[in-house]
């Protein structure tokens, strides 16, 4: 890996935290992970030494058809022909948010964002402005944000910055009620997301009774409903919106990462009743016009439905559970499999904490496929069935030597 070592001193030298990161134990353990990419293509990555991986993490979400979809990357050099940010809207703009509107239910308009914090920034302004209210709700430990109104990490962020944010426990009814009742009627929104995983958490779902709480819990506070979709959002339903598959109705609601498959685009969106409120909001972004990242997120949708991807992921990541489950039997491994099956996650069992997954994962990275031992896995559409089967093959090499040497030798089976 020479390359990359190069690299990595050179990016100690220029980016602020590179040699920090370097430091941790993540990055200690994994010392295959391929930290400077060279090139991706539909579920494959190579690295800047020339190693290729199968990508079960999908750039972190936003490798939703594969990367560098034909289709997707020729509506973009369609668009970038006829120019990018040009100052005033292209047309392609429009149509991408009437098709939205016309996509998702309760969505009667859209602000277009660059990333995750664009919009759910922008949802909590929209919220504050419609009900006259400052304070919102957000999970423990969940990410929604780099902005200092909910980020996670503290340093350089006032508290005051901080201030008008509490948090509930995730899928907790009580929780979430003592939390609005703290803020003595200066709630302005409730956040959710449909899928939560908290730093070296398990991944969970929204449980129907915690979906209730929150549709009960903002009637009777007089809240608005937010919806971060931007993690979950393509991969919980056909539609792509996950309040379908939670069964809930947010007044406003989040979408990023997979949205244009690899390119930066985020969308807000909500209802007429807090259009208004939307309408006052000024919230303005150089790049926000971008027009080549808009037309690849229209295709990507229509790509999405008319090759019918979500059906696809889901079938993947069943097949994937199902395989390594099997493959840790074979070799006596406890494992379970948690979240959902587009974003799924595997842990290790025989002992306490995540040692073993950590062991998992720096084992099959070292076989060529891209893990996270504390993160979910993120499917793509374009994981073909041979590479599902090599990820099985390698997991069970993976089973049967690297975790069950560990389980061995520190008598933990």
């Amino acid at each position: 890996m020479a390359r990359a070592a190069l690299l990595g001193a050179r990016a100690e030298r220029v980016l602020p935290g590179a040699s920090e990161r370097k430091g941790q134990m993540l990055s200690q353990f994994l010392t295959h992970l391929p930290r400077y990419v060279a090139r991706a293509d539909a579920a494959l990555l190579t690295d800047v030494d020339g190693r290729e991986f199968i990508d079960l993490m999908g750039a972190y979400g936003p490798n939703l058809l594969g990367h560098r979809h034909p289709r997707v990357e020729r509506a973009a050099e369609r668009q970038r022909h006829n120019g990018d940010t040009m100052g005033g809207l292209g047309t392609v703009t429009i149509e991408l948010a009437e098709h939205v509107v016309d996509r998702f239910d309760p969505v009667d308009w859209v602000f277009l964002g660059k990333n995750g914090s664009d919009a759910t920034s922008y949802a909590l302004r929209v919220a504050r402005h419609a009900t006259g209210r400052s304070r919102v709700l957000i999970a423990e430990a969940a990410y929604h944000t780099a902005h200092d109104w909910g980020t996670m990490f503290p340093n350089g962020v006032p508290e005051p910055h901080r201030g008008l944010t509490s948090r509930y426990v995730y899928n907790d009814a009580e929780s979430l009620r003592a939390a609005v009742d703290d803020v003595s009627g200066d709630l302005a929104a409730i956040m959710l997301t449909p899928f939560h995983q908290g730093f070296y958490e398990r991944p969970q779902v929204a449980t129907p009774s915690f979906v209730q709480a929150v549709h009960h819990e903002a009637l009777r506070s007089g809240a608005l409903v937010v919806l971060d979709d931007v993690r979950a959002g393509m991969r919980m339903h056909p539609s792509g919106a996950s309040h379908e598959r939670i069964g809930i109705t947010p007044d406003i609601v989040c979408f990023g990462k997979a949205v244009a498959n690899g390119r930066a685009v985020s969308i807000c969106a909500g209802s007429d009743e807090v259009r208004e409120a939307a309408d006052a909001i000024g919230y303005l972004g150089t790049f926000f016009g971008s027009s080549v990242a808009h037309a690849a997120c229209l295709e990507t949708f229509r790509t999405f439905d008319e090759e019918g991807a979500f059906g696809r992921m889901l079938e993947i990541g069943e097949r994937l559970s199902t395989g390594i489950c099997q493959a840790a039997r074979d070799a006596d491994i406890a494992v379970e499999v948690t979240g959902y099956p587009t974003m799924a996650m595997v842990h290790v069992g025989h002992a306490p904490g995540p040692y073993l997954d950590h062991v998992w994962a720096a084992g099959m990275i070292r076989r060529g496929v891209l893990i996270h031992p504390t993160l979910a896995w993120y499917t793509c559409a374009a994981l073909t069935d041979a590479q599902i089967d090599i990820v099985v093959e390698r997991a069970a090499d993976c089973f049967a030597t690297d975790v069950a040497a560990e389980v061995a030798a520190r008598h933990v089976g």
